[in-house]
């Protein structure tokens, strides 16, 4: 087995070498050398090239390796054999350091799976994974005088690695908040969400888009109305919640520029339990890296909210927030004094489908009004297509910003 510079070895010493750390030169085992051919020139330029060295694992076992050697030896092929996938190969040089080739992945990633692989060797044998980052290394160059291999930066590996967690953490998000789920009642119910754009009609300019949940029977297609989610147990609404926020952002993260701004609908019941706060409030700092200016939480069935409690629940919302509203039914209580002075900045309201232009008017100038004593905007969504244009008409009822139906 070759032995490391004495740079490495004073580097193996610490938790986390620095990138200056020196690299290593390999001494190969007989025959060998031949083998090395397999490897293109022009991946081992790119840094697809990485030597995994388990000398940590050999200095720590001391006399013990020799005995433990072919143990580790398949223990560590079975790995490779298992986490290698498309046209990545390895080849073993010496007694304690292999070659992992992986055409199919970018240089850090490849290197990142290698570190993953050393993780699990030293947790299996040594219990412990302190010194992991000591035997990942990119090799520069092969020959039949041996391998050469240079230090990698430790910060970008770590990095890169916490990187993929994130991504590896959001796609199973994804999936399961795209996965039909049984409600308290036994019923599977399926969360999709779309973007729905929104305007500020003043100066009839698109601040952002809103999420547009819609919670459906898997089986029949039959959608739930807002009145039968809210009946739902606090743990289903959570769900019902979170999968349309988690959805919502990776819609977002797939467009070509961030938007302005993101309205986040959120239901009372969620924001005013301590678990469901925690969950929301990770996801609603999450969604603030993909906006440009912030997110706006839209806190939905505050009707019979108490007025302390719905305080309680904006004021620990509002410092992640760009501002906090409130979504009241179409048809609200003739009374909603008891959203005064909760720290609320606008109601929006789902328009009715199926108004003709006079029917709407006074459908939206009541709500306006209404509105107008709690809160300085309103918003209406899916007002009708025929208010668009002038943009005017829908400001000249009293009302801020609107979405458009379809």
């Amino acid at each position: 087995m070759g032995s490391a510079t004495a740079a490495r070895k004073a580097a193996a010493t610490q938790a986390e070498p620095s990138a200056e750390a020196a690299g290593a030169q390999r001494v190969l085992a007989p025959g060998v050398s031949e083998s090395l051919a397999a490897f293109d020139a022009r991946l081992l330029a790119d840094g697809q090239i990485t030597l995994i060295s388990l000398d940590v694992l050999v200095e720590q076992m001391g006399p013990r390796w020799p005995m433990r050697r072919l143990q580790v030896e398949k223990h560590v092929e079975r790995l490779l054999a298992r986490e290698l996938t498309g046209a990545a190969t390895f080849l073993k040089v010496s007694d304690a350091d292999y070659l992992v080739c992986q055409p199919d992945v970018a240089r850090l990633s490849g290197q990142v799976a290698c570190l993953r692989l050393v993780r699990e060797v030293l947790d299996h044998f040594l219990g412990t994974t302190v010194r992991a980052v000591e035997g990942v290394f990119e090799a520069t160059a092969l020959g039949a005088g041996g391998v050469e291999a240079r230090a990698i930066s430790v910060a970008d590996l770590l990095a890169a690695e916490a990187a993929e967690k994130v991504e590896r953490q959001r796609a199973a998000d994804l999936e399961r908040a795209t996965s039909p789920f049984a409600v308290s009642d036994g019923t599977s119910v399926l969360v999709s969400c779309t973007l729905e754009s929104v305007v500020e009609l003043r100066a009839n300019s698109v601040i952002g888009y809103r999420l547009c949940r819609r919670v459906s029977v898997a089986k029949t297609g039959e959608v739930l109305p807002p009145s039968q989610i809210a009946g739902l147990a606090g743990v289903d609404i959570l769900r019902i919640d979170l999968a349309t926020m988690v959805q919502g952002l990776s819609k977002v993260r797939a467009l070509a520029t961030p938007p302005p701004s993101l309205i986040v609908p959120v239901s009372y019941a969620c924001l005013s339990s301590q678990r469901g706060r925690t969950e929301i409030v990770d996801v609603i700092q999450e969604a603030q890296g993909c906006v440009r200016h912030g997110v706006i939480v839209e806190i939905f069935d505050v009707e019979g909210a108490p007025q302390a409690s719905l305080q309680e629940v904006v004021a620990s919302i509002r410092p992640i927030a760009l501002f906090v509203a409130a979504r009241l039914a179409p048809s609200p209580p003739i009374s909603i004094r008891h959203l005064r002075g909760v720290g609320l900045r606008a109601l929006a309201f789902e328009c009715p489908p199926a108004q003709s232009d006079g029917e709407f008017i006074g459908w939206a100038q009541a709500r306006i009004r209404m509105a107008k004593h709690v809160a300085s905007a309103v918003l209406l969504y899916g007002a009708p297509a025929s208010f668009a244009t002038p943009p005017g008409r829908l400001s000249e009822l009293g009302a801020t910003h609107a979405s458009l139906r379809a």
